[in-house]
């Protein structure tokens, strides 16, 4: 289901006797909303794949060893906090997390 398809299922749900331009001006505003963020967020989307690739390795089986009572070794040190670290540089989701992130960042 498209953008457009959500916004009408929602405006009829919210607004069941809503006219047409009051519609049209929500959706108008919603596009311009869309123009402003979609890049930043697909910025943003790839700093989330670098951070959830990190943690899925983080964790894989076949790194660690089971020394007994909750206690791990990690095998393989350099490349692990090597990945963690290339993962830990995000400069989008820093300016979001700051408040400092407008039109002019993305």
């Amino acid at each position: 289901m498209n953008y457009k398809t959500q916004f009408d299922n929602w405006f009829a749900r919210e607004y069941p006797r809503g006219d047409e331009v009051m519609k049209f001006g929500m959706w108008q505003a919603f596009e311009y909303a869309m123009e402003l963020f979609l890049p930043g967020m697909s910025e943003m989307a790839a700093e989330n794949i670098a951070l959830k690739t990190a943690a899925e390795f983080a964790v894989a089986d076949d790194l660690w060893v089971d020394l007994g009572d909750d206690t791990y070794r990690y095998q393989y040190c350099e490349w692990y906090a090597d990945d963690l670290r290339a993962a830990l540089n995000t400069p989008i989701t820093d300016l979001f997390f700051n408040g400092k992130i407008n039109q002019e960042d993305l």
